[in-house]
């Protein structure tokens, strides 16, 4: 049966977008493969995991799922399927950390210290091992005066960066014999009570 030109060229027209969403997906899916074969390629953003049709992965879960990606080679992560197992376990890794980071600031009953890697799988930025047991203790007093802050990752991060900057400007002041220059606000943001500190603005 002959077509009219119009069918025909809605056919062609629909083929060629086809094929070049197929293309745009292999390529996303090819800098997934390459990074889990060679962590010196370039690392998957979440639009190149969205791209390879991988919808799992956020901002929030990125860091999880790239860390498990580059734990991989060649022989292990080379096509869609044996991805999205990967970010999978990304993804359940990423929930795993941030509900052992909260279930700690809240003291549930069994619950673990977090760990740096339990940060950084939870997506929070900015913290080195040195810095736990400060932020740890930070977020178990933060939980109990504002219920909530510590169940989220937004949460997480904002007591983080908080507690960093006030940690960093405490250390400066101290070096620099300029500890006038620090406000209660300083102290409280890194766990210190306000009641326990004196000649401060």
């Amino acid at each position: 049966e002959q077509k009219a030109p119009d069918q025909v060229d809605g056919l062609s027209e629909l083929q060629a977008v086809a094929t070049t969403a197929a293309t745009v997906q292999a390529n996303a899916l090819k800098v997934i493969t390459d990074y889990a074969a060679n962590s010196s390629n370039t690392k998957p953003t979440v639009r190149d995991y969205k791209l390879a049709g991988l919808t799992a992965v956020t901002e929030l879960t990125l860091v999880a799922v790239n860390k498990l990606v580059e734990a991989e080679n060649a022989s292990t992560l080379n096509d869609f399927a044996t991805a999205e197992s990967v970010v999978n376990a990304g993804v359940q890794a990423y929930t795993a950390a941030l509900a052992k980071i909260s279930n700690y600031a809240n003291q549930a009953s069994g619950a673990v210290t977090p760990q740096l890697s339990d940060f950084e799988d939870a997506g929070i930025t900015g913290l080195v091992d040195g810095d736990i047991a400060m932020i740890n203790a930070l977020l178990v007093q933060r939980e109990a005066a504002e219920d909530g802050i510590a169940t989220t990752p937004f949460g997480i991060q904002s007591v983080v960066n908080a507690g960093l900057a006030a940690i960093f400007k405490i250390r400066d002041a101290a070096e620099n014999n300029t500890a006038g220059s620090l406000i209660v606000a300083d102290y409280t943001a890194v766990g210190i009570d306000a009641n326990d500190i004196v000649d401060v603005d």
